[in-house]
């Protein structure tokens, strides 16, 4: 053999080591990111679920209801499906808050609505309820605080207020409307 076909070979060889080393770290890859997508899996799952929050002096706070809930210990994050959400605050008419799915992070402090968001704050003494309808709500728990930068509607016996993006205070049933605020009040006769 040849200096010619002995470097020949020798090139040849360290062509297929550099290939096989490559084809080995895109397998590997692949392989990762397969296995990463495959982490979001829920670990356990309740269906038609009630669940209270308690305050410290034990009084229910809040009153969580869902058709099912989803588990993710990947992003230790809660999916619920249709939630129901009812505040029970102490001074003013509750609020119950309902929506098409959710999500709870934090530990259960925050909650995220998705979809058609519809809030009810319960009628008082001589005062029918007064309803919102959204979009994809924002509610810090332990705040009694709400947000969200879609459109609201809210309704209250005839009159009717509309605006984009608001800020709702729940346990003091204080409302900001964060731009084009308009609205129709209807006088009584």
């Amino acid at each position: 053999m040849t200096r010619l076909n002995l470097l020949i070979i020798f090139i040849a060889v360290l062509l297929i080591a550099a290939y096989s080393s490559w084809l080995l770290s895109t397998f590997k890859s692949v392989t990762q990111k397969e296995q990463t997508k495959e982490r979001h899996i829920s670990d356990y799952y309740l269906d038609e679920i009630t669940a209270t929050l308690m305050d410290a002096r034990g009084k229910p706070r809040y009153r969580l209801t869902a058709n099912r809930l989803d588990h993710y210990p990947d992003t230790d994050t809660i999916e619920m499906t249709q939630p129901v959400l009812k505040v029970l605050t102490k001074k003013q008419p509750g609020w119950k808050i309902t929506s098409e799915s959710g999500v709870i992070l934090n530990s259960g402090d925050e909650i995220h609505l998705h979809g058609k968001v519809t809030i009810k704050q319960e009628a008082r003494a001589k005062q029918p309820a007064t309803y919102l309808f959204t979009r994809n709500l924002r509610i810090q728990v332990s705040n009694e605080y709400a947000e969200t930068d879609e459109d609201v509607k809210i309704t209250h016996d005839s009159n009717q207020l509309t605006g984009t993006g608001m800020k709702l205070y729940l346990g003091k049933s204080r409302l900001e409307l964060l731009a084009n605020g308009r609205g129709t009040y209807v006088v009584p006769h």
